[in-house]
């Protein structure tokens, strides 16, 4: 996996946001909604930029007809 190109670095710990948990303990942990995390930002900054797309490449898989 890369992330703006560079490898994902196996030891370090990186923050990420979803609209839902991934896991039955993360379901459990509580914490606040994301979507009002985003209205937060989105107040305070006003304006936001679109930034470029990072996607993610799935190698090994071409041909597959269970990947979209």
């Amino acid at each position: 996996m890369e992330l703006a190109g560079k490898p994902i670095d196996a030891d370090r710990t990186y923050k990420v946001a979803g609209w839902a948990p991934v896991s039955e303990e993360a379901r459990k942990a509580g914490g606040e909604p994301i979507w009002d995390l985003v209205e937060r930002y989105l107040v305070r900054e006003k304006t936001i930029r679109a930034r470029p797309l990072n996607r993610p490449e799935i190698v090994g898989v071409k041909g597959n007809p269970g990947i979209a």
